[in-house]
């Protein structure tokens, strides 16, 4: 007995040393989080290999993750080139592998999950002071560039560190509200300290995407809670602060006003017919192009390794554009390269983990599915590294803590 209690003392330690290597990973290194994913799976197996689980209902919602890879398997009937094909399984293999991965080790990520969340969140406030220090370090050099349609420098690409934020900023403030603490008793202060610098911070670094995931995630949440508790004076306070505060924002962060002015600049030449390399020019006409494309081949798509290529055609032939480019929308990604029967997939892989613990979901859960769901609307989210990693281990790892509930 003791013996065993040792061992898991120091498989849960394991455990811990590989997710704070993936964490940090998912801001800093891709290399990193290719091996910690794989640490992470070779753990489970040895798990499995000492005792075998038994496999119940709740494993359904992790199961429904791998249909995103099932999806792209089934694509491969409808795709020409074999070699991009086999690309796109291997980088959806996480998908196939992870849900098994966290499944296996639920019991160690049920009890850990709210401290990987807060260590996550202080991974981000940690990261964003070192922005905002380099931000202020070269204040004026940076601001121009944002006037030419640039972004404040950020370790990984700016729109999905932007979400990071947008995510963090919000479950810092679930943290401060929570009556237990997470790691001690007194550190409760600081999350409404992180919560309060993100919310600054996420306007000043003035990425639309992730400013527009945060204030959508905040809105349905709030019109949850407010209607839920029948608070409708306090609605209406938190309705009217939603609109007033991004306007005081816009008028007040001058990296945020220089964002808005250039989005108006970006907008007036798309109007014109002289958005050609543009970078919201360039976006809307990925959103033509991937519903054009969709319409062509309503059922199955293009095929999903034929997509790039097809859009490329597209953007020469219709708008005369030299451009390389995905629809910047991961509904609209998957309907031009998919077809309704890659939706489908998507938005039961997506979607029904929420579904499956509707009646008890945890608040932290329910903000991060939010924001996934949000950020597809204006990213095609799921198809790069950092995203994917950071989708599948939060996803995965309420998963757990919601399985234990």
């Amino acid at each position: 007995m003791i013996q065993e209690l040792n061992d898991k003392y120091k498989l849960s330690h394991l455990i811990d040393l590989i997710v704070i290597l993936f964490l940090i990973a998912l801001i800093y290194s891709k290399f990193l989080l290719s091996v910690s994913m794989i640490l992470l799976s070779v753990t489970a197996l040895y798990v499995y290999y000492r005792k075998p689980i038994k496999f119940s209902k709740h494993f359904i919602p992790f199961f429904s993750l791998s249909l995103i890879f099932v999806s792209v398997l089934i694509s491969g009937i409808n795709s020409e080139d074999f070699g991009v094909w086999i690309d796109f399984l291997r980088k959806k293999l996480p998908f196939l592998i992870l849900p098994f991965t966290f499944y296996i080790l639920k019991d160690y990520f049920a009890i850990k999950y709210y401290k990987y969340v807060a260590l996550f969140v202080w991974l981000i406030a940690l990261s964003s002071l070192i922005v905002l220090f380099q931000y202020l370090l070269n204040y004026e050099s940076i601001n121009k560039l944002i006037s030419r349609g640039q972004s404040i420098p950020t370790p990984i690409d700016h729109i999905k560190y932007s979400i990071y934020v947008a995510f963090s900023g919000i479950a810092s403030m679930i943290l401060y509200y929570r009556s237990s603490f997470v790691f001690y008793p007194k550190e409760k202060i600081f999350y409404l300290i992180i919560s309060v610098f993100l919310f600054i911070f996420i306007h000043i670094l003035a990425v639309r995407s992730g400013i527009a995931v945060f204030y959508a995630s905040v809105f349905l949440l709030g019109l949850v809670f407010y209607i839920k508790k029948r608070k409708y004076k306090s609605l209406l306070l938190f309705l009217a602060a939603l609109i007033v505060i991004p306007f005081i924002a816009y008028k007040s962060i001058p990296s945020l006003h220089r964002k808005v002015s250039y989005m108006n600049y970006d907008l007036n030449k798309y109007l014109k017919g002289e958005g050609a390399q543009y970078s919201d020019s360039e976006r809307i006409y990925s959103y033509k192009v991937g519903w054009q494309l969709f319409k062509e081949n309503k059922l199955l798509g293009t095929g999903i390794s034929d997509l790039k290529a097809e859009c490329q055609k597209k953007f020469k032939t219709v708008y005369g554009l030299e451009l390389d480019k995905y629809p910047h929308n991961q509904y609209l990604y998957t309907l031009a390269g998919m077809g309704l029967i890659g939706l489908i997939f998507l938005l039961l892989s997506t979607v029904y983990p929420l579904f499956h613990f509707r009646n008890n979901a945890d608040v932290i859960f329910l903000v991060f599915n939010c924001i996934i769901l949000v950020s597809f609307l204006v990213e095609n989210t799921l198809e790069r590294s950092y995203s994917t990693g950071f989708y599948l281990f939060f996803i995965l790892s309420g998963l757990c803590f919601q399985s234990k509930k």
